[in-house]
């Protein structure tokens, strides 16, 4: 039986016009690390406040939300809002206070839970001599200390620096292969969807555009929103054709004529599609500056001129357009591009992606 699972699970505010969430089907079971990620205004906290039952009474609900477990923690985006005590001794003791635990039991806690978490040297401190990185792991430590079946993360890292989210988020990612415990973690950046999830939940506008692995969610989007929001910088688009050439199927991309690879040529979706508009998507890391990855013909090849070269380290950034739509290639940075030269980049065609212009849905990748 799962955890969670929403089925056509639908959520608007009392005096709002909008609809929160919309026909939003998830199962989320044991031990899943599960991260829900959007825009603002996506509904992913939302989700979260449900699941947390927390809202449901004071808005309208749709569908159905079967919730099996009895305990659930939190750990919110200010974490500092949700202490009550003084300390961190107190803070930790608090939870099992309320839960009726023994005296006893509370000081092995406490001993357990400070020693899992490096937090021994922090017992006796106060709460606001704590550092940002301090207080995000006393929060942690607090909502789980209760042996708790679900932890629910609302982007409990939001608040610190670059270095600090770094370090917490491989100490969350720890904490829970260490655990087995579930986790349901939302959040808007992507390193650390990419990182820590089993699972991924793409919202937008309330709606689940995918939930999927990591792996499939870059590699095999199903429309231009996911392909678009998962990938840094987020894929080209650039407006194509289907044609035949020499019988086989081609994009015609900036007047250059460029192979669909094999696994297109016989897709009878893509056929569909000869001689009308499409939207060519590519990464930016499949548009290489090595010759070696030319075709025959080197059909593969476009020249464009590198409006703004971008160091990045050990990478490039080449700025460029086609048809007035920004395009961005990433190459290695010792390929000596500087901004304003004419730069000939080489399309892995294996690595293309096709959509419809007007749903914006996967024709085929």
């Amino acid at each position: 039986m799962a955890l969670f699972e929403t089925k056509n699970l639908t959520f608007s505010y009392p005096l709002s016009d909008k609809t929160a969430l919309k026909n939003v089907d998830l199962k989320v079971e044991q031990g899943e690390f599960i991260l829900v990620m959007g825009k603002s205004g996506s509904g992913k906290s939302t989700l979260l406040r449900l699941l947390k039952k927390e809202i449901a009474p004071v808005g309208k609900i749709g569908g159905e939300i079967n919730i099996n477990c009895d305990s659930i923690g939190f750990v919110g985006q200010n974490p500092e809002t949700s202490f009550v005590c003084d300390n961190v001794r107190s803070e930790l003791a608090f939870v099992l206070e309320n839960e009726k635990y023994s005296n006893d039991e509370i000081t092995v806690r406490i001993g357990e839970t400070a020693s899992f978490f490096n937090l021994n040297f922090l017992l006796d401190k106060k709460i606001d001599e704590l550092s940002g990185g301090e207080k995000a792991s006393v929060a942690i430590a607090s909502a789980i200390i209760s042996d708790v079946q679900v932890l629910l993360l609302d982007e409990p890292l939001s608040n610190l620096d670059a270095k600090l989210r770094t370090q917490m988020r491989s100490q969350i990612a720890l904490l829970h292969k260490r655990l087995e415990t579930t986790f349901i973690y939302v959040t808007h950046d992507q390193t650390e969807a990419m990182t820590m999830a089993d699972r991924i939940v793409v919202m937008k506008d309330g709606v689940v555009q995918q939930f999927d692995t990591p792996s499939n969610l870059y590699n095999h989007p199903c429309n231009m929103f996911v392909a678009g929001f998962i990938g840094t910088p987020q894929m080209n688009f650039i407006d194509a054709t289907i044609i035949t050439c020499s019988g086989e199927l081609c994009a015609l991309v900036d007047d250059i004529t460029v192979p669909l690879p094999l696994r297109m040529q016989e897709n009878e979706n893509v056929k569909k599609y000869v001689g009308k508009p499409i939207v060519y998507g590519i990464r930016c890391e499949d548009m290489h500056i090595n010759s070696s990855y030319a075709l025959e013909n080197k059909q593969n090849e476009i020249t464009l001129k590198a409006d703004l070269a971008e160091m990045m380290g050990s990478e490039v950034y080449i700025y460029s357009s086609i048809n007035d739509k920004e395009i961005i290639a990433k190459v290695r940075s010792d390929t000596n591009i500087s901004s304003g030269d004419s730069v000939k980049l080489y399309i892995d065609t294996e690595k293309v992606h096709l959509f419809d212009p007007e749903s914006e849905l996967l024709i085929c990748d």
